[in-house]
This record gives structure tokens, sequence and C-alpha cells, in this order.
């Protein structure tokens, strides 16, 4: 998979390759990968991920570049689509 990631980065390093990775906390998966990424987007469920899960999962990937989170399966309605 190293391999995998440095050809992808070398081949196309004008591009954003996105990796679909786990969740952070049930599974060391995301922990192996994380020193071979730039960045990392985290995804947060609306209404089951708690805070402190969130806050643990920060910690763990303190050594990657955190761009943002995005709330997934929100429940709330907004004024967006007026857009």
């Amino acid at each position: 998979m190293v391999e995998l990631v440095e050809e992808l980065k070398a081949r196309y390093p004008s591009r954003i390759v996105l990796f679909d990775l786990p969740p952070v906390l049930p599974c060391d998966d995301v922990i192996a990968f994380a020193p071979y990424v730039d960045a990392a987007l985290l995804v947060v469920e609306d209404g089951k991920t708690q805070e402190s899960e969130l806050k643990r999962a920060v910690e763990l990937l303190d050594s990657i570049n955190i761009l943002g989170t995005v709330l997934n399966k929100s429940t709330e309605s907004t004024i967006a689509h007026h857009y």
C-alpha cells in the first residue's frame, strides 16, 4: 500500500487523491496508514459521534494535518437550499 500511495503522489502531483478509510477509533488501519498521507478530513455522523470521540480521534491523528470536518447524516434543515 505504501508503494501505491507513493506512486500516486509521484504520478499525479497536481491532483488530490482521496482515501476513504474506516473510522479512527474502532480499528487501527487509519493510524497505520496516516503517516503516508498529507492531510485528513474527518467525517462526523450527526447524533452518533460524541464530542469525546472526536477529541480522541484528533489526538490520535496529532501528526496529521487535519483540513476540517464534514457533518454527515444531519437531520437539521437549513436554508442552504435557497442558494
